[in-house]
Parts: C-alpha cells; structure tokens; sequence
C-alpha cells in the first residue's frame, strides 16, 4: 500500500496553491517541524522551503544511517524541498527553546502558502529527558511551558500576519497546535482554518468539556494509527480518524508509515487492542489516582532520571545497566514516604493494567 513516499510521486508536481491544503501536507508540515532552521534563518526574515532543505542536508547534522526515524523524517524533508508542491514555499518565524531548570521543550515554525495563508507547525517532543518530563506533566496540570509559549507563538503569527491560518502537529506539537488555538481571542479563532493533530495526546477531562476546547472542536482534525501508543493516552473530545499501519509498536507513531491514497490516509473501523488497554488503564489511572500523587510520581521519577549522566533517552540507553543500578541507588536514598507512595502507584498501575487486559480478553479478542 502506499504512504507519504508515494504521495510525493504522486502530488510533488501539483503546487499547494493550485489544489490547497490536505491532511496529508499537514502531516509533512508536522514533520519537518522537527528540524532546526536557526542557521538557514540567521540574518534573514525568510527562505524557501527548497533552499533550507538543500542546505540541511549539506551541513549533515542527521546521522540518516543509524536511526530508521530520522532517515524517514529526513527523506520527507528533502522530497518536500525538491517538490514543486512544497519547495516555492517560505519558512519563517522559527523558535526553539529548550531550558532543563523550567522544563520546557518547545518548537515551531511557519509556513507561507501564499500572501494570505499561513501554516503554523508545532514541534513534538524529542529525545530528551527533559522533553519527556514536560510531556508527564500533562496528566495533572495545564498549562505545562510549552502550551504557554504555543498559545504565545500563535497569537504572535495572527496578528503578523493576515488570513487564513492553518495549525498543526505531531505527538506533542498536535497538543499544542489545539491548545493554542482554543486559548485564542474569537477573532482569531474566526481566521483559524483547521487544527490538524498527528497522534498528539489528549487533556484531562474537564478541558475537553469545557467552553473553550468546545468552541473550536468542529475545527480538529485528530488522526492516530491502529496501534497508537501516544495520541490514545489521555481524554479527546474530537472525532479521532484510525490510520491503517502495517509497521508495529511505537513505530506506527510516526507519520511517514501512514498508509494513504491520494490526498487522504486510509482509515480503520477500530484502534488495535494494544491501543484500546492502553487508553483504558491510562484514562482509569487519570480517575482513580488522585492529582497529588499523580504529580509527586512523576517529578519523582523524572528527577530520578535527571540525576543521571544523560540528557536524552538514547544516551540511558548507551549505558543501560550502570544507569539502571544508579537509579536504584537513587530511589533506595528517598524517604520512606516517597518510596511508598511510588511502591503504591505502581502497584495500582499493575491492578488497571491487568483489569483491561482482563476486559479485552472476556470479548474474546487477541491482544
């Protein structure tokens, strides 16, 4: 079946500003969110999308044979600069913050489409520890930094620029691109043309019911594959498009596996049951634990991670076994209290997980 390589054959040709903006294109806006325009950019308000993405490329920065992620994200990168679909288009207003002390991992970018349409693309969360930690925070309070700085970002482009504006994102950055735009003034929200979200996770629940978030919902635009492992975590109030993926795990997160004809994805009836036990426990953990102990968890667990000689998860990972009897070291010096409460919620989070499991096994369906 196809995906986001055979859309370029097949679309590359076509200039955006002849047939418009598809849940495809939003979806490699998304991507190339993810790369670092701040050389391309210095000294200049703008540069073309083919231009930034031949100089990228030069520079080497992206190590395309030891990660399967980045050489597909790197490939969209360079298809999109070389396309006449993508390439005449303009890059600006780049930012990028990362500051380990306020747990903030942020980025974002924009596109022009033309004099009056803009597209505004929210950067997802990278490999660092840091960016994760901001991630966690999610599951007990709102606005964590980064949604203050999307909300920021956005309301800067709408009043630089005129028009239509178009938002979206991946894993994180698709949070962003929906919290921003239900926090903006109704004239902003009036000028916002769709909010593409690419397996971004959800709020707690009382932000998806509230004013706010129902006042731009008919406006998202939600997609996750079969088997989401991130998008399904947390609660939606928006219809939610199933991708069909024939990649498996965490894999199916990124959007270049996506199977797709023309300018749609295909979708699926059903999420995988992986996807179904994992929102389950996730959403039961989110009601029945308590915001408190939510909270003390999880900035205990990261500010154990922290603690290590690591700023990113691949470089845990490089040195597993020592980082891993560090770690232990460091829960075994917490208080007596801390610990507890840790040995408590694991406990609780093994009950949930083993409850869905159960429920998904009495409809006689495999795992």
């Amino acid at each position: 079946m196809a995906n986001m390589k055979d859309y370029f054959e097949w679309r590359g040709d076509i200039p955006i500003t002849v047939d418009g903006i598809n849940e495809i294109d939003g979806a490699i806006f998304s991507i190339i969110a993810y790369f670092d325009f701040s050389v391309e950019l210095e000294g200049r308000d703008e540069i073309g999308l083919k231009d930034a993405s031949q100089s990228y490329m030069k520079r080497g920065e992206i190590d395309i044979r030891k990660n399967k992620l980045n050489k597909m994200a790197a490939g969209v990168y360079r298809a999109a600069g070389k396309s006449k679909r993508f390439g005449k288009l303009t890059v600006s207003d780049y930012e990028e913050i990362f500051d380990a002390e306020k747990k903030v991992q942020f980025g974002a970018v924009t596109f022009t489409i033309d004099e009056n349409t803009h597209f505004v693309a929210f950067r997802g969360t990278d490999d660092s520890i840091v960016g994760w930690a901001e991630d966690f925070e999610l599951c007990y309070k709102m606005p964590v930094p980064s949604q203050v700085e999307a909300e920021r970002y956005l309301k800067h482009i709408a009043e630089k620029y005129s028009g239509k504006i178009y938002v979206a994102g991946h894993s994180k950055g698709g949070n962003l691109a929906i919290y921003s735009s239900f926090r903006q003034s109704q004239e902003i929200k009036k000028r916002i043309a769709k909010i593409y979200n690419y397996d971004g996770p959800g709020f707690l629940r009382p932000v998806v019911e509230s004013e706010e978030y129902l006042s731009i919902v008919d406006k998202i635009c939600t997609y996750m594959p079969q088997e989401s492992m991130v998008g399904i975590i947390m609660f939606h109030g928006e219809k939610i498009n199933i991708v069909k993926c024939e990649e498996k795990g965490i894999i199916q997160h990124q959007p270049e596996t996506w199977m797709l004809c023309g300018t749609r994805f295909i979708y699926e009836k059903t999420f995988k049951n992986k996807s179904v036990i994992i929102n389950d426990m996730c959403n039961k953990w989110l009601t029945r634990i308590d915001e408190k102990k939510r909270e003390t968890f999880i900035i205990t667990l990261f500010g154990i991670l922290q603690e290590e000689n690591a700023d990113t998860f691949t470089e845990l990972s490089f040195d597993w076994f020592n980082n891993a009897k560090s770690a232990f070291h460091n829960y075994r010096s917490l208080d007596k209290e801390t610990k507890d409460m840790i040995r408590e919620t694991l406990k609780e989070m093994e009950k949930l997980g083993k409850t869905s499991l159960t429920k998904r096994r009495r409809n006689k369906t495999p795992v």
